[in-house]
């Protein structure tokens, strides 16, 4: 197995506190593996049993000895270390101390795990969900260095309650029953840095999210997007007044965003108005601050209505890749179907200044999982100081 290579940055000045590193990662759960999505021919068995995933995940993640580390596609059984191992039956009674949350905890972190219930009946699900209703809990984690920090709250955001919902699809039915059908979300933090001074400004505000994937919702993408900020928002300003003038704490968020830093119509469903060439929806509204209905991937361009809503980043500005474009990885899943960059760690660049990036993958013509590599995608990572 390949580990990591090291970060590369700059040493701290002794008078200021040391940055920070963080890596997000969707370590591609078992319920997701199948032979149509890993074709038997293009991928090992061995490759792709989580027994086998699983120890090599950990012994990643704990290589890199990052401060915040943000997960998506966790499994419940990971998580809580139940049954002999995801999907693979066992004594669900008997927690497993070498499962990948006991062992990431053991070693020193604590985290939040998200996992939306099922919508309630009526509500039309999403595609992905209406096909995956028997699959075990699945979502995004977010652990963080118990040395580094002292955690004030956890938070779960359940995309499809955004409390600005109704702002967000502009009351259009087929925009709101598209976002009410979806599972997808994230989880927060609001954390004090145990190595700067003491009050509001050693507080930060951390994510973990997976936007739905399905390259044919575009426009779905930009609403939990814009749910998530929105959120992320009110939970961060709970922390610094609650009122909506009150100043927003450093953000920084890590996630499977399933967007592409410039799009490409092999990625566009038939008919759909054209972004080739373009940012993707989601990934332009992170990276410009707001999105309007002129971009193809708006709701109003995809489905019509909600031709009056602008979508913005809540109170930031802009955010930043920590890769940044042009500068992006040339991919951050590469399998037999798909290869391209849909994993990032966007900073609120007016609080954080990048001083260094994981390394990218090597390139190469095998497809993920591997021996070298125990997921299909591959970690991003960054070292951030506070400006």
């Amino acid at each position: 197995m390949l580990l990591p290579s090291l970060f590369f940055f700059p040493l701290s000045s002794p008078s200021r506190p040391p940055p920070q590193t963080v890596v997000t990662y969707n370590i591609l759960c078992d319920a997701y593996v199948s032979d149509r999505s890993f074709p038997p021919e293009s991928n090992a068995a061995a490759d792709l049993a989580w027994s086998g995933r699983e120890p090599r995940l950990i012994a990643e993640i704990l290589a890199m000895d990052v401060d915040l580390v943000c997960l998506q596609e966790v499994q419940r059984e990971a998580w809580l270390g139940l049954g002999g191992e995801c999907g693979g039956g066992g004594d669900a009674a008997t927690p497993r101390p070498d499962a990948l949350g006991p062992a990431l905890r053991a070693a020193g972190y604590e985290g939040g795990w998200f996992w939306d219930t099922p919508p309630p009946p009526g509500v039309p699900r999403s595609t992905l969900k209406a096909r995956r209703d028997g699959t075990p809990p699945v979502g995004p984690a977010l652990l963080v260095k118990s040395s580094r920090f002292t955690v004030h709250r956890f938070a779960a955001i359940a995309f499809r309650d955004a409390r600005a919902a109704a702002d967000l699809t502009g009351g259009h039915a087929g925009t709101t029953a598209l976002l009410a059908g979806c599972r997808d979300g994230a989880v927060a933090a609001v954390l004090e840095d145990k190595r700067r001074p003491g009050g509001s400004a050693a507080l930060i505000l951390a994510a973990s999210t997976h936007i739905h994937w399905d390259y044919r919702t575009p426009d779905l993408k930009v609403l939990q997007t814009a749910a998530l900020l929105d959120e992320l928002a009110r939970f961060g300003r709970g922390t610094t007044g609650g009122a909506a003038s009150a100043p927003l704490p450093p953000l920084i968020i890590g996630g499977d965003f399933n967007s592409l830093p410039l799009d490409r119509a092999s990625n566009e469903a038939p008919g759909a108005p054209s972004c080739a060439g373009q940012p993707s929806g989601a990934y332009a509204l992170l990276s410009s601050g707001a999105l309007g209905p002129g971009h193809p991937h708006h709701p109003a361009r995809q489905r019509g209505g909600t031709s009056g809503v602008t979508y913005t980043t809540a109170g930031w500005d802009a955010l930043t890749s920590v890769r940044g474009h042009p500068a992006e990885p040339a991919y951050t899943t590469r399998t037999t179907q798909f290869e391209g960059t849909l994993d990032y760690v966007f900073v609120s660049p007016g609080d954080w200044r990048v001083v260094g990036v994981l390394e990218d993958p090597p390139p190469g013509d095998a497809p993920a999982p591997s021996q070298a590599w125990p997921s299909d995608h591959f970690a991003v990572g960054a070292v951030v100081e506070r400006r």
